[in-house]
């Protein structure tokens, strides 16, 4: 068996029109959904060739449900694994439950011989952990015992993030990279890289809502407040940040 791997499998979704005109209105003739990534890729080709094969990969969401109907309609297997957000423990809110993957995720790696690093979320700020763990004893085991590289975690407030991490900085040390999974605005980023190595920038510099496009005025001051914590911090570089 022939085992190909796709880390970002992708739905490509092309349009067609008879004349593109550009300002104006297109509209299209036709609409075509591809399944991508190379080791999709290379598995559809060796179907084509007559040889079988294996698609694995990471898939989420719905478009991880339908790459994963499309893979088959192809004529090929796969044994993708779905990652919703929780690496350790069973989560509840707005999708439902959630079960850990550190599993199947750990087993994947050792499987496909991968030494890329895992930086998982830590009680999601949407959903409410199951056990009554604290974020504390979560951030412990998703890295002594669910063998992540780094941790993304955060509270509600600026306030309550910056007490998070000096918690689980004092009971993890400086070594593990931690960043704040949201809650980064222009107004605090500065504050926030003081303790965090880096943030998941969120909707702020879109005006609170993912669906708007970036506000370049937001981005700007955002991008200042990480210039001057570079300078607080002593870091020169562009990783490592954001």
């Amino acid at each position: 068996m022939i085992y190909t791997v796709t880390f970002n499998p992708a739905l490509d979704y092309v349009v067609k029109v008879n004349h593109f005109t550009l300002g104006m209105v297109n509209r299209t003739v036709q609409e075509d959904i591809y399944y991508g990534g190379k080791g999709i890729n290379v598995s559809a080709v060796l179907k084509t060739l007559g040889f079988q094969s294996t698609a694995l990969g990471f898939i989420a969401g719905f478009t991880g449900d339908e790459i994963e109907r499309g893979v088959k309609n192809l004529g090929f297997q796969s044994d993708f694994i779905r990652v919703e957000h929780t690496y350790t423990g069973v989560e509840v809110g707005y999708a439902g439950m959630m079960e850990a993957q550190c599993v199947d995720i750990c087993q994947f790696k050792k499987r496909i011989g991968s030494d890329i690093p895992v930086y998982a979320d830590v009680q999601e700020v949407h959903y409410e952990q199951l056990a009554g763990k604290s974020i504390v004893d979560n951030a412990w085991d998703t890295i002594m015992n669910a063998f992540a590289d780094g941790l993304f975690l955060g509270g509600k407030s600026c306030e309550e993030s910056i007490e998070i991490i000096k918690c689980v900085r004092k009971r993890l040390g400086e070594r593990i990279p931690i960043f704040l999974s949201s809650g980064a605005t222009g107004d605090n980023i500065s504050k926030i890289l003081q303790y965090y190595d880096g943030v998941s920038v969120g909707t702020w510099v879109k005006n609170g809502n993912m669906r708007n496009p970036i506000d370049p005025v937001r981005a700007r001051q955002f991008m200042e407040g990480v210039k001057s914590a570079r300078k607080l911090r002593g870091d020169s570089g562009d990783e490592g940040m954001l």
